[in-house]
């Protein structure tokens, strides 16, 4: 057994104490005179939880919209209550919140909730992915695709996400960019794609064979591999026109 230091010991002691309904404080969180000091740790404490709500708030703004401030809130105390960040780095914090919601009984009815979320989270990694030369079509035309040598330098960019939901989430999203959330037309599942250029995060709605291959390739399988995946699944796909829609999206980049 590795035995704990002091520092460590008194870090495990402070993070111990350090939820919203926890009753304890630190033992070398102490007065003047000696005596335990819960008003100022209560401060800290307080402090952490109103840091890690608004990171929630500023990861999640869409799923805030639709569920309503007081909601939020009664929901979000919940998770960071049971969820503490594992990293000083807060836009990393919340990656389960998606999975969270799934389980809340008051928002059972609003299916479409997690993955909405999900989308949500995705759009954060997308954005802090790293960076990366993004395939252009003028790169792609050059290309000799006939080669197998070159089809294994093309493969996914880094800022590259996909989500599969049963509901129109992208849909949800772009309505709620929108000050004025317009009547949503759109039904059933959608495949969303996430890329970045200058900074900026858009989605790309794909059809299923289009998922598919796409799937195949960010999973990390080469674009040959990805291709015959594809048609194995569906006979009409079409790598052509799916390999330009990806490189359009900016999904795709040259690994030399």
């Amino acid at each position: 057994m590795i035995a704990l230091s002091d520092t460590d010991a008194a870090q495990a002691e402070l993070l111990s104490c350090l939820p919203a309904d926890a009753t304890s404080i630190p033992a070398n969180m102490r007065t003047a005179d000696g005596r335990a000091d819960g008003r100022r740790f209560a401060i800290y404490r307080n402090n952490l939880n109103s840091s890690l709500h608004r990171a929630l708030e500023q990861r999640y703004p869409v799923t805030r919209r639709l569920v309503g401030d007081e909601f939020f809130a009664f929901v979000a105390a919940q998770f960071t209550a049971q969820h503490r960040p594992t990293s000083p780095l807060m836009f990393s914090y919340g990656e389960a919140f998606p999975s969270f919601l799934g389980d809340v009984e008051a928002a059972r009815h609003l299916a479409y909730l997690p993955d909405v979320a999900r989308l949500e989270w995705l759009l954060g990694e997308a954005y802090h992915a790293a960076d990366a030369v993004i395939l252009q079509i003028a790169d792609l035309q050059a290309l000799d695709l006939a080669d197998a040598a070159v089809l294994a330098t093309i493969a996914k960019h880094p800022a590259s996400r996909l989500l599969a939901s049963s509901h129109p989430v992208g849909s949800i999203w772009i309505a709620h960019q929108d000050e004025t959330v317009a009547p949503l037309t759109e039904r059933g599942s959608q495949n969303v794609l996430l890329t970045r250029r200058e900074e900026a995060v858009s989605l790309t709605f794909l059809s299923d064979a289009e998922m598919g291959f796409a799937s195949a390739l960010l999973d990390g399988r080469g674009l040959e591999d990805a291709a015959m995946a594809a048609f194995e699944a569906d006979s009409s796909f079409d790598f052509g026109a799916t390999l330009l829609r990806l490189t359009e999206a900016g999904a795709l980049t040259l690994t030399n």
